[in-house]
């Protein structure tokens, strides 16, 4: 009499051949071609756990060779076996001792943990640097803040923003390159540029016919302020010689917008 096997237990049957048989390839060192045999079978009992386990050797031979990214993605697939997460944070670190900013900060980027990385000064550190690489001023400045203590952080910092800030000001946001320039007050002459946000921005106010946000603002100043030709008291005058039209209605439109040739003929 023939003895029949139902499909279901034939299937087990099978998958525990092809995990033994993976199993088997792992103990002979083959993690590759076992990993690719255990995601078939992902769903069998173990599978799931030697994939992770195969995941973390990949990511040892990889790291041996020197390539270290492939070794991160490896360690981050490994979801945290054994010492993966560690491995990927000292691989960062070692990277930035060898000033290879972008490798690192791109090994660090596949720790899973992401509080990790964001209070690690060497990794926000390479992160700026990377940012820097990019002309991204923003984003290292943020950075090497994070960094700060960190080599040359603190300075970096003051570069990137002062570069950051400039740009804005280039660009006429002057509000929020006041805002930056703030943060790094007595830094080369970023002094000067606050005033020189400040200033500008009244003589835009101004010049759009916003008379009363302008006093308001220049009445927030010292009257000491300066900026190239432009000065509060200079400011506070023009607007007294119109106090008639800011009392009237509170706006005033500039003939062709010439408001410095005004300020100068005061």
């Amino acid at each position: 009499m023939a003895l029949c096997i139902e499909y279901e237990d034939s299937s087990d049957l099978i998958q525990q051949a092809d995990f033994n048989y993976a199993v088997s390839l792992m103990d002979e060192g083959n993690y590759s071609d076992a990993k690719a045999i255990l995601v078939g079978i992902k769903d069998y009992s173990g599978a799931q756990d030697k994939i992770y386990e195969c995941e973390y050797n990949l990511g040892l031979a990889s790291q041996d060779k020197g390539d270290y990214l492939a070794a991160a993605k490896s360690y981050r697939a490994s979801s945290g076996f054994h010492d993966a997460n560690d491995r990927i944070m000292t691989m960062g670190e070692q990277l930035v001792e060898k000033q290879d900013y972008s490798t690192a900060w791109a090994v660090f980027s596949e720790h899973p943990e992401s509080n990790n990385v964001s209070s690690n000064k060497a990794a926000r550190y390479a992160e700026g640097q990377t940012c820097l690489s990019r002309k991204d001023n923003k984003g290292a400045s943020t950075a090497f803040q994070a960094a700060s203590g960190y080599m040359d952080s603190d300075d970096l910092f003051k570069s990137a923003t002062y570069d950051y800030a400039t740009s804005l000001f280039h660009a006429k946001d002057y509000d929020t390159a006041k805002t930056w320039f703030s943060r790094i007050s007595g830094y080369k002459d970023s002094t000067d540029m606050i005033n020189g946000c400040l200033l500008l921005n009244v003589r835009d106010m101004i010049e759009s016919g916003n008379l009363h946000s302008a006093e308001t603002a220049l009445n927030s100043m010292g009257e000491d302020v300066k900026y190239d030709d432009y000065s509060v008291q200079d400011y506070k005058e023009l607007l007294t010689k119109n106090a008639k039209w800011v009392n009237l209605c509170g706006r005033w439109t500039s003939t062709g917008g010439q408001m410095r040739s005004t300020q100068r003929s005061l």
